[in-house]
């Protein structure tokens, strides 16, 4: 089986902050290098000017692993607060063992991993005044997508399946290990067709486009890699305040008057714009998921969100949001019932300052005075 003409996509998608403000990235770089919306089929639910715009750079030469790679450059910039760098290598008149290889190649790059960090943060300082809350995330979401919009294979998906099996699922494992035909039949299941001879396969990591259009495919598996980032990065957030709470209320457990003297409101005011930020960032991942009726770009997004297991990241999400809710309960019951019984004993000091004066001038009086007091 030959390659006739295809691509290699290495995506990178960085989270840059709480939001992107779409309408001024354009001023930012510059109409010339500006590209028209590459995502149609996003409906009018996602406004126009918070639809994705897509920026063409320089093309690159890098060195990967001693062979030089002449790519294509391009980012991407969403509305939630991400950026997706995307590296292309053109693949024509290739046999598809060599394709393979070169994917893999790709995929398993240091040093194409370390240019993109590179240029994500070149590119994050120049997109700063669009960014709300900016902050550029050291570890990005990658993902591979490999396209082959012409090849010598056999002209039946079956027949397709047969001869290069091994091949395709070692582009969606991002190895060039033996893999046995049942394992390989394992990793391409399921699928997704259009007609006889248009497929795609999608894994955690990667992704194989059989088609002669492919333009559309591979936005929507570049948009369900950035979603899956976005709930990467609420998902260690909540992790990282689940583990503060727990701190906290260790250390409240052991000094009830710094619990009674601690800042719980400012503690309060965080829960709750962590818990507002996250519903809000889940709520512009479900939106963008809304798509034209197009049965055929649904399905590969489905098939896709399944492969990077999303749903449950969602599910994730939400049990570790009800978590904080409930600790922050327990917490401000705990602290209001400890500052009631402050407050009490703050009054019956009170009182005693008061009585106690008092008793002791009436004792006085009775033995100093000669009689008991009245």
């Amino acid at each position: 089986m030959q390659i006739q003409r295809g691509h290699v996509h290495a995506l990178f998608a960085f989270d840059a902050g709480f939001e992107i403000r779409l309408s001024q990235v354009p001023l930012l770089f510059g109409t010339q290098v500006f590209e028209s919306h590459r995502f149609p089929f996003l409906t009018k639910g996602l406004h126009r000017e918070n639809q994705p715009i897509r920026i063409r750079l320089n093309p690159v030469t890098l060195i990967l692993n001693g062979q030089t790679f002449e790519m294509r450059a391009h980012v991407t910039f969403f509305e939630v607060g991400a950026m997706s760098l995307e590296f292309s290598y053109p693949l024509e008149d290739v046999e598809f063992t060599s394709a393979v290889k070169t994917a893999n190649l790709i995929q398993n790059s240091p040093e194409l991993l370390g240019f993109a960090r590179a240029q994500a943060e070149a590119l994050f300082e120049r997109a700063k005044p669009a960014i709300v809350s900016g902050e550029l995330t050291k570890a990005p979401s990658p993902y591979l997508i490999f396209v082959a919009n012409e090849h010598s294979g056999a002209r039946d998906i079956p027949g397709l399946l047969g001869e290069a099996s091994i091949g395709l699922a070692q582009i969606l494992r991002g190895s060039d290990e033996p893999i046995g035909a049942s394992e390989a039949k394992a990793t391409l299941s399921p699928y997704v067709t259009y007609s006889d001879r248009d497929v795609v396969f999608a894994s955690t990591s990667a992704a194989v486009i059989l088609d002669e259009t492919s333009n559309d495919v591979a936005d929507i598996l570049e948009l369900t890699n950035v979603q899956a980032l976005e709930l990467r990065f609420i998902d260690s957030r909540l992790d990282r305040t689940l583990q503060s709470l727990y701190e906290e209320n260790e250390l409240s457990e052991n000094s009830g008057l710094r619990r009674i003297f601690s800042p719980l409101d400012k503690q309060l005011k965080r829960l709750n714009t962590i818990h507002l930020d996250s519903t809000i960032i889940v709520d512009r991942v479900e939106n963008s998921r809304k798509f034209a009726s197009d049965s055929y770009l649904v399905q590969i997004h489905e098939l896709a969100v399944n492969k990077m297991f999303l749903r449950n990241f969602n599910r994730v999400i939400d049990r570790k949001l009800d978590a904080i809710r409930e600790i922050t309960r327990e917490l401000r019951d705990r602290t209001n019932q400890q500052r009631m019984e402050f407050l009490e004993w703050i009054i019956i000091v009170l009182i005693a300052i008061e009585v106690i004066p008092l008793v002791f001038t009436k004792i006085g009086g009775f033995f100093w005075g000669g009689g008991p007091p009245n």
